[in-house]
């Protein structure tokens, strides 16, 4: 596990900071551009990340839905309609099951921007409230407003979690933030924040806070070098708690496929020429088959945390932790910052770079490239299939729902075949049996070799995806000089039936 460089956090994790795996990323990001999403990911990739809340995002919704984290994705937003700057987001771990919770009727741009998603994890509910206020928001209808948000969100058996930016620091402003602690705490949520969560040269604040009704939880702050506000980790799940993205795959290498062929050819198939029985003799061929298979290409496990963030490699990492190193040291010593910003240039291009060679060498080293460049330019462009609202008119009602619009129309089909029926005049049917005299039989001749071959070779596609056998097309033209007997045997068995 990453260390961070400048960590501030419970007492018993300062001593065992390899042990901390965060469930949360908080960060007001100050304007979010490409630049900062690469810098973002490279974070990611340390930590088992479940959501990541982002504040203060200041992109309109037509660009937000464009912006791609690799595996993650947009689960509940509010963005600007009119002013720039500001807004909120939260990005869910693409194989969590999260339901957005509609807030938007509460938020007021500048005064309380809001999004909200709730989730089940390990058969526990939870949910995640992100929030943004701006210093010059109207603070009375801060406060009302995240009342009555909490008022509708609120359930006694669910761990809740609101966080954001709230600009309330507790020293130097400490009656509006003990005004919003009194308000959060009627449903039992208390800050978990104690550490400074932007620093400058004249103040240190904690701005940035989580309010959370859970037990069990453990919170640090870590300094970053893409936003003025540094990043807060929590983590509100236990260990054996955390579930990993998990993904079972085989592996189709030639040193596996050439043990699968010598198994395949070492096999004594001579009990299979002495079955009489064609569903016996198709079990025996099948369930031999399959040993080799299972043999030679096991279903293994896969952790596939980060897989979608192969650019960022050593090289990365170490750049990324010396320019925090960097921006670190420049806090204190003035004479460092054209350093930093030398070392920061130099590692945006890195990561550009990088990026580029990554996406270029996945399209050249795949047999499909085109196929494979449309995956890399959906991926980056975070396309996503729209949905259309539909609506019918029944008589003289309109219907929204999608089960009731499923139903009229198998109604109609259903109804307008019998109406069919009824307008039909059928004629009765006159039959004249007409008799021939031909002596030949109807005979099918044996399959040859070659002409299985042929439907092998020709028929059978060069892919390696698979069906519910698992089994790619790919394999069976590979050995098939080990097979061919078998099923030649197979088939013209079949045509004596």
């Amino acid at each position: 596990m990453y260390k961070p460089v400048f960590f501030e956090g419970n007492s018993d994790e300062k001593s065992n900071v390899n042990m901390f795996d965060p469930n949360l990323y908080l960060l007001n990001i100050t304007t979010i551009t490409g630049d900062k999403i690469n810098f973002l990911v490279t974070e990611l990739v340390q930590f088992n990340v479940y959501f990541v809340c982002l504040t203060e995002i200041g992109v309109k919704s037509d660009v937000i839905e464009t912006i791609n984290i690799p595996n993650y994705k947009l689960a509940s937003y509010y963005c600007r309609p009119s002013l720039k700057c500001g807004g909120v987001g939260i990005w869910a771990r693409s194989d969590l099951n999260c339901d957005e919770i509609d807030i938007k009727h509460f938020c007021t741009e500048k005064d309380i921007e809001l999004s909200a998603v709730s989730c089940k994890i390990d058969q526990k509910m939870y949910i995640i409230v992100n929030c943004y206020r701006s210093p010059s928001g109207n603070v009375s209808v801060f406060f009302e407003n995240i009342s009555n948000v909490l008022e509708l969100i609120y359930k006694p058996n669910v761990t809740l979690m609101v966080c954001g930016d709230f600009n309330f620091d507790p020293t130097n402003n400490r009656n509006n933030f003990n005004t919003l602690s009194n308000i959060v705490s009627t449903y039992n949520l208390k800050p978990v924040v104690e550490w400074s969560t932007r620093i400058t040269e004249t103040s240190s604040t904690i701005i940035d806070q989580i309010f959370t009704n859970g037990v069990d939880h453990t919170t640090c702050v870590i300094d970053n070098y893409f936003s003025d506000h540094r990043t807060i980790l929590y983590q509100f799940l236990a260990a054996n708690e955390i579930e990993e993205q998990v993904t079972y795959f085989r592996s189709f290498s030639e040193s596996n496929i050439s043990n699968f062929e010598n198994g395949l050819w070492s096999e004594n198939w001579d009990p299979l020429y002495k079955i009489n029985d064609l569903n016996e003799a198709f079990q025996y061929l099948y369930c031999t088959f399959m040993y080799h298979f299972q043999n030679n290409f096991p279903c293994r496990r896969h952790n596939s945390r980060g897989d979608s963030k192969k650019w960022v490699n050593d090289v990365i990492k170490k750049s990324s932790a010396e320019l925090k190193d960097l921006f670190i040291l420049s806090r204190s010593f003035q004479n460092l910052l054209p350093l930093y910003q030398r070392k920061k240039h130099e590692h945006r291009e890195l990561v550009q770079k990088t990026k580029k060679k990554f996406f270029q060498d996945r399209i050249t080293n795949t047999s499909n490239q085109v196929k494979e460049a449309w995956k890399v330019i959906s991926e980056i462009g975070n396309k996503k299939v729209e949905t259309t609202h539909l609506k019918i008119k029944n008589g003289s009602d309109i219907v929204e729902e999608p089960n009731l619009i499923a139903s009229l129309f198998n109604d109609f089909f259903i109804q307008a075949s019998l109406d069919l029926k009824h307008k039909i005049n059928v004629a009765p049917l006159e039959f004249r049996v007409t008799h021939f005299n031909n002596n030949k039989t109807f005979f099918l001749k044996p399959y040859c070799e070659q002409e299985l071959l042929n439907l092998l070779l020709v028929k059978l596609k060069n892919k390696r995806s698979s069906g519910p056998d698992e089994i790619p097309c790919f394999i069976i033209k590979r050995v098939w000089k080990y097979l061919i007997n078998c099923l030649l045997l197979y088939e013209n068995a079949n045509l004596w039936l």
